[in-house]
Formats: C-alpha cells, structure tokens, sequence
C-alpha cells in the first residue's frame, strides 16, 4: 500500500508541475492517468479562472462547483496536498479516494491537481 500511495503522490505532483511551468493540462492529467493506469478512475484539474479538466474526458454537470468539493477547499485551505477520505464515487460506483494537490504560484493558489484511487486497488 505505502509503494503505491508513494506512486500516486510522486505522478500527481510531478503533473502539478507541469502544469505550473505551462504545459497543456490535458497533456499533464494524461500523463498522470498512464501513470497510476490500472488503480485510477479520473484524473483532473480545476484551475481557477479555467474551469474543470478531467482525463478521461467527463462532462461535469450544469452547476457542478468544484469550488464547494472536498479536495478543492482542503487543499486550498491547507495550502498543501492532502487526502480526501473515502466516498462512494458517482459515476463509478465504488468506492475511492482522493490525493489532491494545490496549485500554487507565488504563495497564490491557483487551484489543485487531483486523482481518484479505487480504495480496492490500493491493496
């Protein structure tokens, strides 16, 4: 389990900085995505400003907020990456876990990173 959480927080992370040194996001959240391939289903990105990016591809729905979820407010409140507790996922009905990394540029955050564990992948 500590080899993999180590891997999800290595790729998340190292995507964040792509992102921050101005790759295209959907470049970085698929690079993540092939990455963690196999014990994630949904890698994204919500940038302020920009709005919400996912790899796969999922139409977030009308009035969908990240600015209200979990892993958008504690890690912009922590100002750190975190994780966010276990939750059954909506669209793949199971449950997961969410590593989350913050976006930050010059002590601004900007928005965060994330990727959805399959609790059942982790072990």
């Amino acid at each position: 389990v500590k080899s993999n959480l180590r891997r999800i927080e290595e790729s998340v992370r190292s995507g964040a900085q792509k992102i921050i040194m101005g790759e295209p996001i959907e470049n970085a959240l698929r690079s993540i995505y092939k990455d963690l391939e196999g014990i994630t289903t949904l890698v994204y990105a919500a940038i302020d400003g920009k709005g919400m990016f996912t790899y796969p591809r999922l139409e977030v729905g009308v009035g969908f907020d990240y600015t209200k979820r979990p892993w958008y407010l504690e890690a912009k409140r922590k100002m750190k990456e975190t994780w966010v507790e276990p939750y059954l996922d909506y669209n793949v009905k199971d449950y997961v876990v969410t590593f989350s990394y913050p976006i930050v540029e010059r002590d601004t955050f900007k928005g965060v990173v994330c990727a959805d564990i399959m609790l059942r992948k982790l072990f």
